[in-house]
C-alpha cells in the first residue's frame, strides 16, 4: 500500500508485518496485512509517534492509497497559493463563492474587474490564496501575486466549521 505522510515530521507506521518509516511529505510503499482495514483505527496498523492521527483513503490527490495527517497540527498563520483551476477541481464550494464574488465585481462599476478578468478566472489563470489565521480560513483571489497582496480577503470560514477531509487537503498543500 502506498502511504503518504502529510506532515512535516517523519512517522513510523507499525503493522503486523513490520515497521516502516515514512519521511515527511513523502509517499512510501508499506506492506500491510491483507486482512487490515485500511485505516489507522485498525489493530493491525498504527502510527507510532505520539498524538492523534487520521487517515483518508478516498480522493487522495497525492496518488497514494492512504494519506496520513496529525489531528494535533493546527492551521494557524500559514498560507498557500494555488490557481483557480485547482480550486475548481478540489474545493468546489470555495470556487463557487469566489466565482460569485468575481461576477459581482464585473458588474460593479466601482470595481476594476472586467469580463476579461472573469474569463481568465474561469480559465484557471487567476491565483487564490488560502490564509489560515486566528481560527479562520481566508480566501482571496487575484490576477497574480501583486494583485493578491493588494486585496482584502474575499471570503472567510471558521476553521472549526471546515470538514476534516478539507482540512487534510489544505494541510497537504502547505
Amino acid at each position: 500500500m502506498r502511504i503518504y505522510n502529510g506532515e512535516n515530521i517523519d512517522i513510523t507506521i507499525v503493522t503486523d508485518l513490520g515497521d516502516a518509516i515514512v519521511p515527511a511529505k513523502t509517499t512510501v510503499e508499506v506492506e500491510v496485512p491483507e486482512t487490515a482495514i485500511l485505516n489507522l483505527h485498525d489493530d493491525s496498523m498504527c502510527v507510532q509517534e505520539e498524538g492523534s492521527w487520521y487517515s483518508k483513503t478516498e480522493q487522495c490527490h497525492t496518488g497514494a492509497d492512504m494519506e496520513i495527517y496529525s489531528e494535533d497540527v493546527i492551521l494557524d498563520h500559514v498560507s498557500f497559493t494555488i490557481d483557480t483551476d485547482w480550486v475548481k477541481e478540489n474545493d468546489e464550494e470555495v470556487y463557487d463563492e469566489l466565482h460569485g464574488i468575481m461576477e459581482d465585481f464585473v458588474t460593479d462599476e466601482q470595481n476594476a474587474c472586467d469580463a476579461e478578468d472573469l474569463e481568465n478566472f474561469e480559465a484557471g489563470n487567476w491565483k487564490v490564496e488560502y490564509l489560515f489565521r486566528d481560527g479562520e480560513a481566508i480566501y482571496t483571489a487575484g490576477r497574480d501575486g501583486q494583485h493578491l497582496a493588494n486585496q482584502d480577503g474575499w471570503s472567510r470560514d471558521k476553521i472549526s466549521d471546515i470538514e476534516p477531509e478539507k482540512i487534510a487537503l489544505y494541510k497537504s498543500m502547505l
